[in-house]
């Protein structure tokens, strides 16, 4: 008989509260995100069990190179990051969650990360 061992519970997160969510809005673009939202949602929890760095910024660099793609298409080619990140602090129900302030990753975005 095969036993399987049972997984750590995870570590509950609030969800991903896209623009979106609840107002029947649902596009192919919303959907998209809402999925990513959904897909990274244990991301910080995951991370503090596996130590791959190399590997988790060649990825995450990879989703938010996207993400800049697309937000420079939804502002006609003048979104940058740091515009992007201001619903961090903008909106607390969105903020980072974790260790790193939004403050802070908007203060390290800076000139070369800016997409426009």
């Amino acid at each position: 008989m095969r036993r399987f061992r049972r997984a750590a519970a995870a570590v509950p997160r609030p969800g991903c509260e896209a623009p979106a969510s609840g107002l029947g809005l649902s596009t192919p673009l919303l959907a998209e995100l809402e999925a990513l939202c959904d897909h990274a949602r244990n991301l910080s929890w995951l991370a503090t069990r596996e130590h791959r760095p190399e590997e988790y910024q060649r990825l995450a660099s990879i989703v938010v190179a996207r993400l800049l793609d697309g937000w420079a298409e939804q502002s006609d080619g003048h979104g940058t990051f740091r515009d992007l990140l201001t619903t961090l602090i903008t909106d607390p129900a969105v903020g980072a969650t974790g260790t790193t302030s939004a403050e802070h990753l908007i203060a390290s975005a800076g000139t070369a990360c800016e997409k426009g």
